[in-house]
């Protein structure tokens, strides 16, 4: 098997945003960030955005569905009109949400088997 991984981490904070680091960059997101079913950041990509508060509203649109209000203020001050990208993913039995900012973090696949091969190991 070709390993396609150039940086790594034994530790899995620090595992879980090298990967959304490769998953940005591959997609073109400014940033990407991974919550519990809470909104609390797990880990996190991107100088763009306090990851922490990326976390939090990314769960919480999840939360609301493909169309949150259009006049939610919050959201626009925070993102500056890029578009918001949120995605629940199942990893085991636990729900996390995948948030990415300015593009839509492509092959969610690859990074579920990541993550829960990161998450397996903490």
């Amino acid at each position: 098997m070709l390993e396609r991984r150039t940086r790594r981490s034994s530790l899995p904070r620090e595992a879980v945003s090298l990967l959304l680091e490769a998953a940005a960059t591959r997609s073109g997101a400014q940033a990407t960030a991974l919550a519990d079913h809470h909104g609390l950041l797990v880990g996190g990509a991107g100088h763009a955005c306090d990851l922490e508060q990326l976390a939090a509203l990314g769960t919480h649109r999840a939360r609301l569905g493909p169309d949150p209000a259009p006049s939610d203020e919050l959201l626009e001050a925070f993102t500056c009109g890029e578009d918001l990208y949120a995605s629940p993913l199942g990893l085991g039995r636990d729900v996390y949400y995948l948030i990415s900012l300015g593009a839509r973090v492509r092959r969610h696949r690859d990074i579920e088997a990541g993550l829960l091969r990161i998450l397996a190991s903490s």
